[in-house]
């Protein structure tokens, strides 16, 4: 009877040794971001003409976690953070460089003008180096933000696969 629950165990086992990135935003500086005030993941925002100014600065936290999937996953330790823009352009410069402290690293970025963009993050926890990759949009009100955003998701896609 033991050897019927051996593989169920080893399954178990297996699937604590995986772990991705949680990527967090604010649209605010570093310096005046609140513990409160993280949004998870890519986001497309869309305002009639003259509503954004620029430079718009976006905060960047990034944490290695067991399963993002979940509500509250549980952190794991991080290390060697690294972002760099994804694709042919980009509307976002890296204003403050990623810094962490044991479990999770702070970045700034700069939102330079009317566009889209998709950046990769890439660290190192427990089980080796891993990688995600997100977009951060401002378009104008009259674009078609259901294409924007399947495209955005295309290149986020293929961004996670074509790690350097």
């Amino acid at each position: 009877m033991s050897a019927r629950w051996l593989p169920l165990l080893l399954l178990a086992g297996c699937a604590t040794e995986d772990s991705s990135l949680l990527i967090e935003r604010q649209p605010t500086t570093i310096a005046q971001t609140s513990d409160t005030g993280w949004k998870r993941g890519s986001v497309i925002l869309a305002g009639d003409a003259g509503i954004f100014t620029f430079p718009q600065p976006v905060s960047l936290r990034f944490t290695m976690v067991d399963d993002a999937t979940l509500e509250m996953p549980t952190q794991l330790a991080i290390t060697a953070p690294k972002l760099e823009p994804f694709g042919a352009s980009s509307q976002l410069e890296v204003t403050i460089e990623p810094a962490c402290d044991a479990m999770t690293c702070t970045a700034e970025l700069s939102v330079t003008a009317m566009g889209s963009s998709v950046i990769a993050v890439q660290a190192k926890g427990p089980y080796g180096t891993e990688r995600a990759c997100f977009y951060y949009a401002v378009v104008d009100a009259s674009t078609d933000t259901d294409a924007l955003r399947t495209d955005l998701e295309t290149q986020q896609q293929d961004c996670r696969i074509n790690a350097e």
